[in-house]
C-alpha cells in the first residue's frame, strides 16, 4: 500500500471516528460539489440546527480529488482507526513543513483541526488551501469552521464565503443550506424556504438532510 493509499484511509477511519460523537451526520463529500445530471456522491447530512462538524464525508470529496498530489511520508505508521486525532495532527503537519504545496493535506488538517475544536488552526488550515485549490468546496468548509467558531451564528465573513461557494458552484448543497440559514437567522423566512425547497427537491428523500428540511418546510 503507498503512503499515499494509506494517508487517504487514516483520513476516511481518524475522521469518522472523530465525528461519530458530536452532534451531527456527515457522511459524503463535504455537500458533494453538485447534483448535476442526476448524479452525486453521497450527499453530506448536518442537523438543521447548524451545528456541523466536519468528518469522513468532507474528506472523502477533497481526498478523490487530490489523489495525484504529493505522496505524503510513509511514516505514517499504524491502522488508521487506532491513529488518534493528535497523532494524525503532528504527522501531517511534519509533513507540510516539507511538501506545503500539498492540498490533500491541507484539508484532512483543516478537518481534523475542526473536529477537535480547534477552530482557529482549522481556519488557517482551510485559508491556505484556499490559496492552493479555491473551490466552492473549499469555501464551504472555512466558513463552516467559522460558524462553528463563532457559537453558530453566521457572521459576515461566513456569509461572504457562502455567497463565493455558491456563486463558483450554484448547484453546491452546502452553499444552498447554509445560505438558506442566514436567510433564517436574517429573519428572511420567505428566501430560505424557497432555496430549501429547491434543494429538497434535488435530494434523495430518505437521506436525513431531506427529512430535515421537510420538517423545515412542513406548514
Amino acid at each position: 500500500m503507498s503512503a499515499d493509499t494509506f494517508i487517504y484511509l487514516i483520513g476516511v477511519g481518524g475522521t469518522a471516528l472523530l465525528a461519530c460523537g458530536v452532534a451531527w451526520i456527515f457522511a459524503a463529500p463535504l455537500f458533494s460539489t453538485s447534483l448535476s445530471g442526476g448524479a452525486h456522491k453521497k450527499t453530506a447530512l448536518m442537523l438543521i440546527v447548524a451545528v456541523p462538524l466536519l468528518g469522513l464525508s468532507g474528506y472523502l470529496f477533497l481526498g478523490e480529488r487530490f489523489m495525484a498530489d504529493a505522496p505524503l511520508a510513509p511514516r505514517l505508521v499504524g491502522a488508521p482507526e487506532t491513529l488518534p486525532a493528535g497523532a494524525i495532527v503532528v504527522r501531517l503537519e511534519t509533513q507540510l513543513r516539507t511538501t506545503p504545496d500539498n492540498a490533500k493535506a491541507w484539508g484532512l488538517l483543516a478537518r481534523v483541526r475542526h473536529n477537535m475544536g480547534a477552530y482557529d488552526k482549522a481556519a488557517l488550515a482551510w485559508r491556505r488551501l484556499l490559496i492552493l485549490a479555491p473551490d466552492a468546496s473549499v469555501y464551504i468548509g472555512l466558513a463552516e469552521t467559522l460558524i462553528k467558531s463563532e457559537g453558530d451564528i453566521i457572521g459576515e465573513e461566513a456569509l461572504s464565503l457562502i455567497d463565493e461557494g455558491y456563486r463558483l458552484s450554484p448547484s453546491h448543497i452546502g452553499a444552498r443550506f447554509w445560505r438558506g440559514l442566514a436567510w433564517q437567522q436574517q429573519g428572511n423566512t420567505t428566501q430560505a424556504q424557497q432555496i430549501w425547497q429547491s434543494l429538497y427537491n434535488d435530494l434523495p428523500p430518505d437521506i436525513p438532510l431531506a427529512k430535515m428540511l421537510a420538517r423545515q418546510l412542513a406548514p
